[in-house]
């Protein structure tokens, strides 16, 4: 089949960094600096893992600075070369929001046991002298944070856009822009003292907000575009993960090296299930999780493909039985750049292999994992699959079409419920799928988004951002229809 943007390095499957400690812990958020949509830490109930590509190139010789980049922890104040602090362009990127603390301010929730910052927070932390001498001026006038930002491997590169003060009076929150990025460049950022513009005190923390490089509007790195990753725990040479439209070249690569052909899917299942929560809400008697379960012809395990948050998990998977210990295999051949504070407005979607071998087996594991991982977990359809182009390459690549093409999530409107219904409804040829209730009442079938190329919808498809339809463009071999 036509693939466009593959990398050929490792055939398609991400390197594995085996330095990587498991710093990765999912922490409450404190009260302060709550107002930030993406990133806050209250309920990663939608559990998987993901995949990436390291964002800095091969680095030569032991002696660089940026070698150190290779672990978990921390890294500021990084020398650099012009070419690390390019951004891809002047628009798009995701945007990350940092909580910049006082030089040695400390409270309960901010330290760990040892009286050093927590890693790997929701919204990352970083003490003011770490973060501003951390910055590159770019010859355009930007300023660009280099490192490991509160030691998340993904959080290497970021532009600073803004930098804002947040402080509430009585029950009232307030916030004051005191820098932002402009193109005369006449201040430089810096952390604010007495004195500095409207501040009668140093604050005990500030806000930044930052941009990552223009291509991860649409995928998790540089030149391989979709929030897609492949979890392929059986094959021959042991398990590793892709991403991306490097899912496709690592699936046929497989299937070149051993001489096996690619599997084809002879049976879909439209699966839900409620989560076992320690914090109780009223939306959860009627909310699901839902995905698809794939039988393949070779008979030997399944495939589970289902939509979440982006970024929503730090290698775990409910799927997976490991799921539970400290370092799971998921976690251990997941590259760095998507081990970053999750997106609760954006999509991916988790393609995870199964030890199950048909839809029996899967039902006994629910039933194993059930009132630990799922409450009253159902099938709610089964089917053929009837389409045609049913092997694991064309299975991927409907699936990068179909996110790439609207990359929100949304309760109402685009979840994995809606997905699993368009998913399901494609390959079985079934139009009378709808999700659980209430979803069932907002839902419109999106089925027809598995098969057109997405950057062929300029002025059709609503759902794509300007943003992304200017980076998708950049990698397409094709040009956009007007």
């Amino acid at each position: 089949m036509e693939s466009a943007l593959f990398s050929t390095t490792a055939q398609g499957w991400d390197l594995i960094e085996t330095d990587d400690d498991d710093k990765a812990v999912i922490y409450n958020e404190e009260t302060d600096f709550v107002d930030i949509a993406d990133g806050e830490a209250d309920d990663i109930f939608e559990e998987s893992g993901t995949p990436s590509i390291k964002l800095f190139a091969p680095i030569v010789g032991e002696d660089s600075d940026l070698q150190r980049l290779a672990s978990d922890s921390a890294v500021y104040g990084v020398t650099v070369e012009d070419a690390d602090t390019d951004m891809g362009g002047e628009h798009g990127g995701l945007i990350y929001y940092c909580k910049i603390l006082r030089n040695g301010y400390k409270n309960k929730y901010i330290i760990d046991k040892a009286g050093n910052l927590k890693g790997r927070r929701p919204i990352p932390q970083v003490y003011a002298d770490d973060f501003f001498n951390s910055l590159t001026k770019t010859k355009e006038g930007s300023w660009v944070f280099n490192g490991r930002l509160n030691g998340w491997p993904a959080l290497t590169r970021l532009e600073l856009l803004s930098l804002e003060y947040h402080y509430q009076k009585k029950q009232a929150k307030f916030s004051k822009r005191f820098w932002k990025k402009s193109a005369e460049g006449k201040q430089d950022p810096q952390y604010p003292k007495p004195g500095y513009g409207f501040f009668k005190v140093e604050p005990k923390s500030i806000r930044a907000k930052l941009r990552a490089p223009a291509w991860t509007e649409v995928g998790y790195s540089k030149d391989n575009p979709g929030f897609v990753w492949y979890y392929s725990q059986f094959r021959e040479g042991g398990a590793r993960l892709a991403h991306g439209e490097n899912i496709i070249a690592a699936v046929v690569g497989d299937s070149q090296r051993t001489g096996k052909p690619i599997p084809k899917a002879v049976r879909a299942h439209f699966f839900g299930h409620r989560y076992v929560k320690k914090k109780k809400q009223l939306k959860d008697p009627i909310e699901y999780h839902t995905g698809v379960l794939l039988e393949w012809d070779h008979g030997q395990y399944c495939t589970v493909l289902e939509l979440a948050w982006l970024m929503g998990t730090m290698g775990r998977s409910n799927w997976l039985d490991d799921s539970g210990s400290k370092k799971p295999e998921l976690y251990k051949v997941m590259p760095g750049c998507i081990k970053s504070p999750w997106f609760t407005t954006k999509n991916e979607i988790r393609i995870i292999d199964v030890e199950a071998k048909n839809l029996q087996e899967f039902e006994a594991y629910m039933q194993k994992y059930e009132k630990k991982r799922f409450l009253k977990p159902n099938i709610k359809y089964s089917g053929d699959v009837r389409i045609s182009a049913n092997s694991l390459d064309w299975i991927a690549r409907y699936v990068l079409n179909y996110q790439l093409r609207d990359q929100r999530y949304s309760e109402k409107y685009h979840n994995c419920q809606s997905f699993a219904a368009d998913l399901y409804s494609f390959l079985c040829a079934k139009v009378s799928v709808t999700p659980y209730v209430p979803v069932n009442s907002l839902y419109k079938q999106k089925r027809h988004m598995f098969l057109y190329k997405p950057e062929m919808f300029k002025k059709a498809n609503k759902e794509l951002s300007k943003k992304s339809e200017r980076s998708l463009k950049k990698y397409s071999e094709l040009e956009t229809i007007e």
